[in-house]
Order: C-alpha cells, then sequence, then structure tokens
C-alpha cells in the first residue's frame, strides 16, 4: 500500500512539471518588435552556433541602439542558427536566422539603393533574390523538420527583405504543411512592397499565383501582417494579402530628416530632380493601389527636401518602437551650439543670446511635443508651443523650441516645461477584390483604439540670462573651444558634401 502512494506520488511529480514545463513553453510570445530588431540587425554580420549577445559583444551589429527606439540586447539570449551573405551563390540575398525555444526568426536583408531598385521590380514583379529565399527557406524546414520537438517560423525582412519575406513565407508554409512539427506563425514585412502590382490594372500575376493563394489563406488565419510608414511609396506598390498597418513616424526622426537633409532641397531644384520626384508622388493618388496617405503624408511632415521625404518614410529602426517598454522611456533635452546640440545636465540653462532647445525621447516614438513657460514654475497655463501628428494644424512636425534672449530681462530666470506623448499606435486597413471592377481596392478599417500602448514624459527646467557671460553661455553643458569650433564646422560641412554624394548616387543607383 505504502509502495503505491509512492508511485503515486512520483507520477503527480513529473505531470506537475510537465504541466509547467508546457505552461512556460507556451507562456513565450514573440512579439512584432522583437520581430521589428531582428528586421534590423540582419544589416550587421554574425557567427553561426552563438548568441546575439556575443555576437554584439564583438563585430556584429555594433550600433548602440536602433536608432534609439530599441537595445540592440533585447535579444541577447537568442541563437544564431545561420547567417547567410553569400552574395554570388544567393544573387544578394542575406538571411538571419534566430531561435529560441521552438520559436525561429528568419530576417532577410533588403536593398542598399531601395528606391531605384525596388521601384523596379515593382512594376515587373519579380526579383532574381526569390529562388535563393524560396531553397534558403525549404532546406531550413527540412533541417528543422529532422529535429525532435515543434517549431514555429517567423518570417520577416525591411523594403525588399519585406518582398522576400512575403513570396518565401508563402514558400515556408508550403513546405511545413509536409511536417507535423513545423508551422509558419507569423509572416511580418515592413515597409515590403506587395505582391502583384499590376492588378491596379487589373491584371493577374501568373508567374506567382500558387504565392498569392497561400498568402490569402495565411492572411484569412491572420498570419500575414505588413507595417509601413504612412506615406512610404516602396509599400503602396502592388497587393498586399494581409493585415496592413500604417504608423507615423516619431517627431524626432522627422525633425532630423528635414534638418539633416535640408540642403539636398537646394540641389534637387537646381537639377529639377524635386520636381520629377513630387510629380511622381502626387501622380500616386491616381492609382487605388497606392495608399491615398501619400500626399497627406507629405503635407504633415513638411520636409523641404523630397529625399528627406523618401528617406523618413522608409526607414526601418522606426518600427522597432512597436511594444516598447514603458520603464525604458525617457527625455532629454539639448541646446543648439553653434552647428551642433550639446546635451543639457541638470536642469539649469545660463544664456546671453537667443539658442534653440530639442527634446528627444528614447526607446519610443513620440506623437506630440507641448511646450510651456511659467513665471514661478507652478502656473503654467496654455502651451505656447504644440506639435501633433494626429492634428495637422499645417506647422511643420518639431521637437525643437526656439529661446529669445530678448524676452529676458538681464538676471531674469523663465521657468519652462516639455511634455512628450508618445504611443505604438497603427492604422489597420486591407485590399479588397472588387469583383467589378477586377481589382484589388485599398479599404481602411478602424484603427486600434483599444490595443496599443501609450504613455507621457514630463521635463522641467529654467532659463536665465546671465548678460556678462562669456561665449561659453551654458553652466551644464558641454562645450568646445575656439581650434575645436573650426574644425567641427569644416568636418560638418565636409559631412554634408558626402551625405549628398550618397543620396544623390544611391538614388540612382550608381
Amino acid at each position: 500500500m505504502r509502495k503505491k502512494y509512492i508511485i503515486s506520488l512520483i507520477i503527480f511529480c513529473f505531470v506537475i512539471l510537465f504541466s509547467c514545463y508546457t505552461v512556460r513553453a507556451e507562456e513565450m510570445v514573440v512579439t512584432d518588435r522583437q520581430i521589428a530588431i531582428a528586421m534590423n540587425m540582419v544589416y550587421g554580420s554574425f557567427d553561426k552556433g552563438t548568441t546575439v549577445k556575443e555576437n554584439l559583444g564583438g563585430d556584429g551589429y555594433d550600433r548602440k541602439d536602433i536608432r534609439d527606439y530599441a537595445d540592440k540586447h533585447e535579444l541577447d539570449d537568442w541563437t544564431v542558427v545561420d547567417f547567410s551573405n553569400n552574395q554570388l551563390v544567393n544573387l544578394g540575398m542575406t538571411a538571419l536566422v534566430l531561435e529560441k525555444d521552438g520559436h525561429i526568426i528568419i530576417a532577410f536583408r533588403g536593398t542598399d539603393t531601395e528606391f531605384l531598385e525596388d521601384a523596379l521590380n515593382g512594376v515587373i514583379n519579380v526579383h532574381p533574390q526569390e529562388l535563393s529565399a524560396n531553397i534558403y527557406v525549404n532546406n531550413l524546414a527540412k533541417e528543422y523538420s529532422q529535429k525532435e520537438g515543434n517549431y514555429k517560423f517567423y518570417v520577416t525582412g525591411h523594403s525588399l527583405g519585406g518582398y522576400i519575406a512575403q513570396t518565401a513565407g508563402a514558400e515556408l508554409a508550403k513546405t511545413c504543411e509536409k511536417y507535423s512539427n513545423l508551422e509558419v506563425e507569423r509572416i511580418v514585412d515592413f515597409d515590403g512592397m506587395g505582391i502583384n502590382f499590376f492588378t491596379i490594372f487589373g491584371m493577374v500575376s501568373q508567374v506567382h499565383s500558387s504565392t498569392i493563394d497561400k498568402l490569402k489563406e495565411l492572411g484569412e488565419q491572420g498570419k500575414v501582417i505588413d507595417y509601413y510608414i504612412c506615406g512610404d511609396v516602396i509599400s503602396a506598390a502592388g497587393v498586399h494579402y494581409g493585415e496592413m498597418r500604417g504608423i507615423y513616424p516619431s517627431i524626432d526622426t522627422i525633425t532630423e530628416e528635414r534638418e539633416n537633409l535640408k540642403i539636398l532641397d537646394d540641389v534637387q531644384k537646381i537639377t529639377m530632380l524635386s520636381k520629377i520626384l513630387t510629380t511622381a508622388l502626387d501622380a500616386a493618388d491616381v492609382f487605388n493601389a497606392f495608399k491615398t496617405e501619400i500626399k497627406d503624408a507629405k503635407d504633415l511632415y513638411q520636409v523641404d527636401s523630397v529625399v528627406a521625404y523618401l528617406m523618413l518614410t522608409h526607414k526601418g529602426e522606426e518600427f522597432a518602437s512597436l511594444n516598447y517598454n514603458e520603464s525604458k522611456v525617457e527625455l532629454k533635452l539639448s541646446k543648439k551650439d553653434g552647428l551642433s546640440y550639446n546635451g543639457i545636465e541638470g536642469n539649469q540653462i545660463t544664456l546671453n543670446k537667443s539658442t534653440t532647445l530639442k527634446a528627444k525621447t528614447n526607446y519610443a516614438s513620440v506623437k506630440t511635443y507641448k511646450w510651456y513657460v511659467s513665471d514661478d514654475g507652478k502656473n503654467w497655463g496654455e502651451p505656447i508651443k504644440v506639435s501633433n501628428l494626429y492634428e495637422n494644424t499645417g506647422e511643420a512636425p518639431s521637437n525643437t523650441l526656439d529661446i529669445k534672449i530678448g524676452d529676458f530681462e538681464d538676471g531674469e530666470t523663465k521657468y519652462y516645461k516639455v511634455e512628450s506623448y508618445y504611443d505604438d499606435k497603427f492604422f489597420s486597413s486591407t485590399y479588397n477584390y472588387n469583383k467589378t471592377k477586377l481589382q484589388y481596392e485599398y479599404m481602411k478599417n478602424e484603427d486600434n483604439p483599444d490595443n496599443y500602448n501609450s504613455g507621457m514624459k514630463t521635463l522641467e527646467f529654467k532659463v536665465t540670462r546671465n548678460g556678462t557671460a562669456s561665449a561659453v553661455e551654458s553652466l551644464n553643458l558641454s562645450t568646445v573651444d575656439a581650434g575645436g569650433f573650426i574644425q567641427k564646422i569644416i568636418d560638418t560641412v565636409l559631412g554634408i558634401v558626402k551625405d549628398i554624394f550618397n543620396k544623390i548616387t544611391g538614388l540612382i543607383g550608381i
């Protein structure tokens, strides 16, 4: 009898242990944020059989943060199963495969001259990397089919990589049907071109007929998601056979692109490039297959350079702000000194001339900035400046505030406050087939009002005018000497010239 109880107790303990293991396995959820980080990391270099942490500690993905929207170490404990970068054999295809607890992310790299190449492939709707990617995922599926346990695949990429993620993801899904332990859990492309571009003329691609059928099936199951920045041109081409989720870029990014590439506006006016590209973008509204946000986004973002607009709406880093961690979000302030901004330590600024302050929200995508001023730091009243992406006021969205020294008496102190409002809200839409017109039409769905994160940070500081202050204006700001300042001007000018050359040659595909 006693032996029977002992055996029962042992069985009970095994059941409990198995249940706990099962619960742990089921509790792991791969977020779109993690997928977006992997999508950005494929542009680095990795060693197979190591962890992400081991790679990032060496010569791998060496950027500190993904444009300060995410930390590279968020995927530290994922294993690098493979990094394929044989440009000659793969026809330029590069893929990164990460695994953790039976979850596998396959990320495809996009191109370096994305706009021209992706536009061309959008017209012909076939890319030479498709075959290499299909062979790659089929071999990967065969390899995992011979392993013990169940495995779920997540296929992703940005721009061209997003297009390949759709075609290869559909191929992988068809292959996984042959094996009981494999499943495509989600295809998530970012700013990727859609399939079947010629549907705007009522034509259907025969090349991708089986791919389209599989994407439709997966789309109906909620397994195909296309994230795009509102106004992006590349993702506007073709049809996405799942849910499309449009997001606005952060005001921080909009300001940065406007400032960094403003000089290109003069170059474009001289070369007529601006007029040509602007005409092309405006003509996009003629076809329903192009998202209507293009013209609206141009009016909203108000970047002078068309190249800056194209860069702004096609940045993969922006998507790393999805599912952000509230505990990591931080609001910082910097002050313009000469041609650059220097970070402010503490909450006091002393100056003797007009300047510009810049706010920055790390680890989140800010959609609204509000600035206040007060004489006593207690009674704030209405904001003196508001930038809100959800309410187009006709003013260019900005994270800066101009401080005029003439508004201060000598020795006077004023109190300021900046509020940062951020979220990972998206706007949902789908392409629906119109049987009368025999083509797909762009249809907006309801937004996700109950399914997004939002938050707010506040930063208070005081500004004092000191008429006797030296050229070093700030008590708590980093400064440079005269020689360093001159060298900084030279370096800045050379950097701008180099940037212009790279952007123009990249645009025309040189």
